[in-house]
């Protein structure tokens, strides 16, 4: 099981993505924000996904991880993002957002030399690849074993 507390915080940049930052366990999440600016992670879904790429392609050394879920992206913007960890889902048979953005940004951050890009692309799924994350907490796990250490 999931070790980590976080809070959520939605933000509109072509969408909605998330913040999700690990909390002290004090059960007073709502009253005492420590947050460790290493460990600042960000994921969103759909036009979040969207928004996800957007923001950390604008922020590459802000956050530790990203896990962009069936969303799109500007691939001019790989090379800004090779150093960071990113765990892209998308869905095969998504009708809403063409899996095409999200492999094509994996072959690019690849080419330009990324080591910590991780592609899951879901045969049986369509635009509801997120429930693909939240049934494996794995991802989860990936996402906050990862530090902003050694990097900027």
């Amino acid at each position: 099981a999931l070790q980590h507390q976080f809070i959520q915080c939605q933000f509109v940049v072509q969408g909605v993505g998330i913040f999700l930052f690990p909390t002290h366990h004090s059960g007073k999440a709502c009253h005492h924000f420590i947050i460790t600016v290493k460990r600042s992670y960000i994921c969103g879904l759909s036009m979040g996904g969207y928004g996800t790429w957007d923001i950390i392609a604008e922020y590459p050394d802000y956050f530790a991880a990203a896990v962009p879920i069936c969303g799109g992206c500007d691939i001019g913007t790989a090379e800004a993002l090779v150093d960071m960890p990113i765990y892209i889902v998308h869905g095969a048979k998504d009708g809403v957002v063409p899996v095409y953005y999200s492999r094509e940004m994996y072959k690019a951050l690849k080419a330009a030399g990324s080591t910590s890009v991780i592609y899951e692309e879901l045969p049986d799924y369509d635009h509801n690849a997120w429930d693909y994350v939240t049934e494996h907490e794995e991802i989860l796990v990936w996402m906050f074993e990862q530090t902003r250490q050694g990097r900027k």
